[in-house]
């Protein structure tokens, strides 16, 4: 059944496997119901009881060690991390006892504390002050995004949620390396057709630290033989960007210049809209990108 779910042409394998299955289990049912009422006795005692609530009760009594269990890996991998930032022994100790104070049992907000401090240069107090203060403003706009005026740009925390469906769910909107003004967020490849080298499609998010000025949809062939799949998946999910961002339908113009994979650029609502084709010098398969940019 697990391999009749990945592909389409396997539906009615995976119909039938289920109803097979559905059948299966409800006689399961009715077969312990029966055995039970043919030999009540010898089911409704204290053992069997004891039996079926042991597990449940085990269980309760695990959860609470493997909660803390996992606190304690997720601090002890960031202060390993800690030491390879702050070289200062002293500096690295206040910077422990801050990082437990400020997140306690948030450990998303402490991994995202200790990969911050890789991105820029912590030298004292106040830069450990700085960087706690910054993960805990940004966590808070992302509870409650504010609506930013089309003209500027986009909710850096909305322009996250515009591909949620297609698969592209970009990482938490954080610092550029390099300790710069640029902000960015980034999601997982999404990996499309068959075969050992997959083409992928990427969804990247650019901007300053409240307002994002740019949306990259970028596609990258790896096997140009296989890519019918992926640029036609390219091109749906490029128009539905579109449309998030800027509220319309994308126009034929630049459908038809992404299915053919023609470079342009134009501008629509005061933003530019650009497709970029980049060929890959030397790559054995004659690989290549196409980058699909909103941006002010």
């Amino acid at each position: 059944m697990a391999y009749s779910e990945t592909d389409k042409k396997y539906s009615q394998v995976e119909g039938l496997l289920n109803a097979l299955f559905a059948w299966f289990g409800l006689g399961l049912i009715f077969y312990v119901i029966f055995q039970i009422s043919a030999d009540i006795e010898k089911f409704a005692k204290l053992q069997t009881l004891t039996d079926f609530s042991l597990p449940p009760i085990l269980f309760m009594f695990y959860l609470p060690f493997i909660f803390l269990m996992n606190l304690y890996v997720n601090y002890e991998n960031a202060f390993v991390r800690l030491q390879f930032v702050v070289k200062e022994p002293s500096l690295r100790a206040y910077a422990k006892r801050c990082a437990i104070k400020a997140f306690h049992f948030r450990i998303e907000l402490l991994n995202r504390w200790t990969r911050n401090l890789n991105l820029t240069n912590r030298e004292n107090r106040q830069d450990i002050k700085d960087a706690i203060r910054e993960v805990k403003t940004t966590w808070e706009r992302e509870q409650s995004p504010e609506e930013i005026p089309l003209d500027l740009g986009w909710s850096p925390f909305m322009a996250r949620e515009f591909l949620i469906t297609e698969g592209l769910i970009p990482s938490d909107y954080h610092r550029s390396v390099g300790g710069c003004d640029d902000w960015c967020s980034n999601s997982d490849c999404l990996r499309v057709g068959d075969g050992f080298t997959l083409n992928n499609i990427v969804y990247y998010i650019e901007g300053e630290e409240s307002v994002a000025t740019k949306l990259n949809l970028v596609m990258a062939i790896n096997t140009p033989d296989s890519s019918f799949e992926t640029r036609h998946e390219f091109c749906e999910i490029a128009g539905k960007l579109f449309a998030k961002a800027l509220g319309n339908e994308v126009p034929e113009e630049i459908k038809v210049n992404l299915s053919k994979e023609i470079t342009m650029t134009t501008k629509l609502m005061g933003k530019n809209i650009i497709i970029l084709k980049e060929i890959w010098p030397g790559h054995r398969m004659q690989g290549y990108s196409i980058k699909f940019i909103i941006q002010n």
